[in-house]
Formats: structure tokens, C-alpha cells, sequence
């Protein structure tokens, strides 16, 4: 999650300070992570909410899982 932060960090804060208008007007892209990057951060943050949940509600949650659990 790190590794993929630092690379966007760049493009969330400037999207979050009102965007960089030069960029946009240039069409430049604000930050970039390769799809296996992706895979990565999902994956990792996958974990850290399992465990998180696991940690203090003692019961898993799956934020990979679609659908509506009915439950709060």
C-alpha cells in the first residue's frame, strides 16, 4: 500500500488543492501505477481491513465480496 501511495501521492494532493490546471490543460496525467501496482494496493488494503475488522469487531469483513450483506 505504501509503494503505490508514494506514486500517487503527487496526483491526490494535487487533485485535493484544486487540481493542477496546467496539468489538465496540457492533458499531462497527475500520477500513474501500472495494473500489477493495482492489483497490489487492492490487495494489501483487502488484508488490512480483514484484519482490522477481525481486530476490533472480531468478524471479517470482505471488501472484495459484491453484494449488500444486510448487516451494520
Amino acid at each position: 500500500m505504501y509503494k503505490l501511495r508514494d506514486k500517487t501521492r503527487a496526483a491526490r494532493n494535487k487533485l485535493i488543492a484544486r487540481a493542477d490546471h496546467n496539468a489538465i490543460r496540457k492533458g499531462v496525467p497527475l500520477g500513474y501505477a501500472t495494473w500489477p501496482e493495482w492489483d497490489e494496493f487492492w490487495s494489501a488494503l483487502t488484508t488490512f481491513v480483514r484484519v482490522l475488522n477481525e481486530t476490533v469487531l472480531e468478524t471479517p469483513f470482505e471488501i472484495d465480496i459484491t453484494g449488500v450483506s444486510g448487516r451494520h
